[in-house]
């Protein structure tokens, strides 16, 4: 398989043979890093000496990018030198590594892109560690539980959550941070920080950083595509899939694009994604969602500690089915978090970053203009909200959440007891459009693979890549609306590289269309699930609410649907965790 895959465990001096015949049987490898230190990889393994493993995909810090196979000494040496820190300095990837120090302390290090999971659960003296914390029921004395609080606030609002999973116990390294374990304590740290990266360079003019841009993204693209023999790429004819789209066919690798089909106009983009195969002359298929690939009481994504599927999703990992019978997949890529990382933006917060910066007024006149172009507001209020906002106190707040049809009570202790991810506190003094961008960028890393690392595809969004988003966070908020076009800087950056009517695309499509066909469809199930499902014993579910209160009439609005099929796909990751 394509996807790097490890499984370690720490402070364990005789680990039991059946847990570790059960994980050879699994097509991984035992790797010996000293004692009371169990390891076992796949084949991504790269050996820093005899000391430490990186496990994944790593390349260096250059104009191309070249993939990393073998550590010379030197740069083994430095990795230890500096407690890994060297990792997210000299390289850049997917990547985990564990290194071990002469002093018994043992780190790990998660590159700032999250590409590859870390999934981690202390039992006394002991850490588990893994990449798939699906992984953790061939251990036979672990067997995780769901946490009602943390799947309560995580339903809450699922961009909020930092290193607490829906799983008793079970915590994420997030991508950028250390762990050090030592006689069995663990503590972790920031190794990579986004807001190292979002002071205005003034050595980085405008021209040069949109140049930049393009090359680095293209590079990125091209050293993650070089890595698979046979890709599939979600198209559909936006900004962010095109630049991918764009990218790959730089690399050496064979890949076919995916547009996915969907009711009505909207759901149906074969116009723009045909602009961007026919200008480059890509393999295309054109696929519709069929109703008969969704059933919301199906095991989907369940591999994962938090409910991140969605019943459309369904349709799609059908089709993927599908398409691997023709040539098997090695790799599934997509532009997801493009809209984050380019900083698609639609508020003042532009003009405000500007304001503190105590800019000519030239250049607020032409950004309150643009602010206006973007949302639709006249630019006298433009300008009333955001020196209103500019010149008093404005302490970051946490994003909101939708808190329909959960039970108060448990979200209210939920809330008090949830630790926020540490990018969502800016240090003081940052301006709120960098503050909002790192947010965006935050939103863009929940972990969404598509299939087990062991059976299926490997998922890559390769617009995370950690140097386009050091470079993106460098570029001031402003810039990225000048013209009065979302995503501004991107489409600068892809003139003469992308189609024209590519790079003036304004209208969005999705799946809403085939949403609605679901919910029409299954609604009677989707009722059922959440009258008497596991949400519901849990006590996350509103208690007052009837089973007529979950049935959508003309007069409800239209995110109601959208809202119970998200938690039907959570009652029913939900009921495959308390059965195991």
């Amino acid at each position: 398989m394509s996807a790097p895959r490890y499984i370690a465990v720490f402070g364990e001096e005789h680990f039991p043979s059946g847990d570790s015949d059960a994980l050879q049987s699994q097509g991984l490898n035992p790797l010996s890093l000293g004692a009371g230190v169990h390891l076992w990889t796949s084949d991504h393994a790269i050996r820093i000496g005899e000391f430490g493993v990186i496990i994944g995909h790593l390349f260096t810090r250059s104009l191309p990018s070249v993939r990393v196979g073998g550590l010379t000494s030197e740069q083994a040496e430095r990795i230890h030198k500096t407690s890994g820190a060297s990792l997210v300095q000299d390289f850049w990837g997917g990547f985990v590594a564990v290194v071990r120090c002469e002093d018994s302390k043992i780190l790990v290090i998660r590159d700032p892109s999250g590409a590859v999971p870390a999934f981690l659960k202390v039992d006394g003296k002991r850490l588990f560690l893994m990449s798939e914390v699906g992984d953790m029921q061939l251990f036979s004395q672990i067997r995780p539980s769901i946490d009602a609080e943390r799947l309560a606030a995580f339903l809450w609002a699922p961009h909020l959550i930092g290193a607490q999973t829906c799983l008793a116990g079970v915590r994420e390294l997030l991508g950028g941070q250390l762990l050090m374990w030592q006689s069995g304590k663990c503590q972790v740290s920031e190794i990579w920080s986004p807001w190292d990266h979002v002071e205005i360079d003034q050595a980085l003019q405008r021209e040069d950083h949109i140049t930049a841009l393009r090359e680095t993204v293209l590079d990125c693209i091209r050293a993650w595509g070089d890595c698979f023999s046979s890709i599939i790429l979600g198209l559909s004819g936006g900004l962010d899939s095109s630049i991918v789209a764009a990218g790959l066919r730089q690399s050496s690798t064979y890949f076919r694009c995916l547009t996915m089909i969907g009711p009505g106009a909207d759901g149906d983009e074969r116009h723009y994604a045909g602009i961007v195969t026919g200008t480059y002359g890509l393999n295309v298929a054109h696929e519709h969602y069929r109703l008969e690939d969704i059933d919301p009481a199906r095991d989907f994504l369940t591999h994962l500690p938090w409910p991140t599927g969605t019943l459309f999703a369904q349709g799609i990992a059908a089709t993927h089915q599908r398409l691997a019978l023709e040539k098997p997949i090695d790799a599934i890529f997509t532009g997801n978090g493009g809209d984050m990382i380019f900083c698609s933006m639609h508020s003042v917060t532009p003009l405000v970053d500007l304001l503190r910066a105590r800019a000519r007024p030239l250049a607020l006149w032409r950004t309150a203009i643009d602010v206006a172009d973007i949302t639709g507001a006249d630019v006298f209020t433009i300008f009333r909200k955001a020196i209103a906002r500019a010149f008093k106190h404005d302490p970051q707040a946490l994003p909101g959440g939708d808190k329909s049809f959960l039970d108060p009570e448990i979200l209210a202790r939920a809330l008090d007891n949830a630790e926020p991810h540490p990018w969502l506190r800016p240090p003081a003094g940052v301006p709120p459009g960098r503050a909002a961008h790192v947010a965006m960028v935050k939103r863009s890393q929940i972990g969404h693979e598509f299939y087990p690392r062991a059976t299926g595809p490997v998922s890559v969004e390769p617009l995370l890549s950690q140097p386009i988003l050091e470079l993106c966070l460098r570029i001031p908020s402003w810039d990225w609306i000048s013209g009065g076009v979302d995503r501004s800087a991107a489409r600068r950056a892809f003139r003469g590289a992308l189609p024209v009517k590519i790079l003036q695309r304004r209208s969005k499509g999705g799946p809403g269309g085939f949403m609605q066909q679901i919910y029409r469809q299954k609604f009677e199930q989707i009722r059922d699930m959440l009258t008497d499902g596991v949400l519901r014993r849990l006590g996350i579910l509103n208690p007052t609410i009837t089973p007529s209160g979950l049935t959508v009439t003309p007069g409800t609005a239209p995110s109601v649907p959208a809202r119970l099929m998200m938690l039907a796909a959570a009652d029913s990751w939900a009921r495959t965790w308390t059965s195991r």
